[in-house]
């Protein structure tokens, strides 16, 4: 596949994949040459070890995400922010957070939240007391429409530049601007 997406010289490169299939691509596009303008990936860069496996092949390389320690969000519960989480994280675990545990812990905060408004365990009125949530979390946002997603939050995007992934958009707490075109490209 990537034989063929060279040959159609592309501005952009976007790889849904998880994290070894996106080694990999990156990887043989490196070996092929294929050279784009901007080459995204939807998992990987924040993933411990992803970076330090591709070394400077990780360079420029973009990835959505839910959270970033430099979002500015803060919480009741907590009451402190998600750089204050990533620290704590950090010191307790050895590792800096992806935002795989702070969702996990946003998500169990959402559980907790509505069990406290229900007060018992009757299972159609804490689904409806989630349903219903409106919170503020160090994670973001939380309000679900009538699907379940959650739709307060938006999501941020990071750049690996210098061997490590900045956040680059969205520009309000972005950590330096956006390198476009990659250097190099075709």
């Amino acid at each position: 596949m990537l034989a063929e997406i060279k040959d159609k010289r592309p501005d952009i490169l976007l790889s849904g994949s998880y994290t070894s299939d996106s080694l990999v691509i990156v990887k043989q596009a490196k070996e092929m040459g294929l050279k784009p303008k901007m080459f995204g990936i939807l998992l990987g860069p924040t993933l411990p070890g992803f970076v330090e496996s591709l070394k400077q092949d990780a360079d420029n390389l973009l990835e959505p995400i839910q959270w970033s320690a430099n979002m500015t969000w803060k919480d009741d519960f907590f009451g402190y922010g998600a750089a204050e989480y990533a620290r704590i994280f950090e010191k307790d675990f050895g590792y800096f957070p992806d935002y795989h545990p702070p969702q996990s812990t946003a998500a169990l905060l959402v559980y907790q939240h509505a069990l406290q408004k229900v007060g018992e365990f009757d299972r159609q009125k804490v689904r409806d007391a989630i349903a219903a949530t409106d919170i503020m979390t160090f994670y973001g946002p939380v309000r679900f429409n009538e699907k379940g997603q959650n739709i307060a939050k938006g999501m941020a995007v990071v750049q690996v530049q210098g061997g490590k992934p900045v956040v680059v958009y969205p520009k309000a707490v972005s950590e330096k601007p956006l390198i476009y075109p990659i250097p190099g490209a075709q």
